[in-house]
Order: C-alpha cells, then structure tokens, then sequence
C-alpha cells in the first residue's frame, strides 16, 4: 500500500482542503468588509458595527493632550512639540517633525503615518480670524448685485 492513500489519509486531506477553503472564504469576505477608514467588527453578541480608525493628527492645531496620545510621545515632549511649533510657526510637513529635540529616526518615522500638516495656520492665529480678515471674501457677501 505504498502509493495508495488509505481511507483515514483520504478523509485527513478532504478536512484540511476544506479548512483552507473555509478560511480563504472568510479572508475574502473580511476584506471586502474593510474601508480605506475603518473595519467591520463583530461582536460576540454577532452585532456588526465598523470601527473607523482615527484620522492623523494635525500638528499645526494639535493640543498638548492630542500629542500626548501619539505613539512614544509624553508631556515633555508633547510641550517641546509646541514650543517648537511656537518658534518656528506652523510645520510645514510632517518630516519638519524630526527638528524638534527627542524626536529621532526611528521615533519619527513612528509618527509619521499618525500625523498630518494641515493649512499651516495654528488654532491661535485662526481663533481671533474672520473670513474678511484674511483676505477672502466674506462667506455672507451680499450676491444680489444691489
């Protein structure tokens, strides 16, 4: 019986070939479950909700606190952050990130998927601005030509 497969080998393979079947389907319901923000979820309960991750950070209006929640940044940090912020004015990308004292290499290059640079302009200068104040026209201009 050295080339035949006996009835227990036989039902063995049939068993493996349908578990990778099995999981290959689960696979490709998975992803096709996911979003460019976010997962489904399933809870033991079996109600599907989607977990959305969190959008990046933007350093130009980041809080000290929303700093503190980025990955190997605590309050000193987080306050170097800020005060470099304050000095030099809004980052101008994200890599600008790796100037501010006890940001290395490597602890940058874990920021950097976490963190965004918005319009350059810090939640202080935008705080006291009104549309006619920068320049632009004023969202309630009157249109009616009279």
């Amino acid at each position: 019986m050295r080339g035949k497969l006996g009835k227990t080998e036989k039902c063995l393979l049939a068993v493996a070939a349908a578990f990778l079947l099995l999981t290959g389907l689960l696979q490709a319901r998975d992803a096709g479950a996911r979003s460019d923000s976010g997962f489904q979820v399933t809870t033991e309960a079996g109600e599907d909700f989607t977990y959305e991750l969190p959008e990046p950070l933007d350093l130009n209006t980041a809080t000290k606190e929303e700093l503190m929640a980025l990955p190997g940044v605590g309050e000193v940090l987080a306050e170097r952050i800020l005060a470099y912020r304050a000095e030099h004015g809004p980052f101008t990308c994200v890599e600008e990130l790796g100037n501010v004292s006890g940001i290395g290499e490597k602890k940058l290059e874990a920021l950097l998927p976490e963190v965004t640079v918005g319009e350059g302009k810090t939640e202080e200068e935008t705080a006291g601005e009104t549309p006619a104040e920068d320049g632009k026209e004023s969202p309630h201009a009157d249109l009616s030509g009279g």
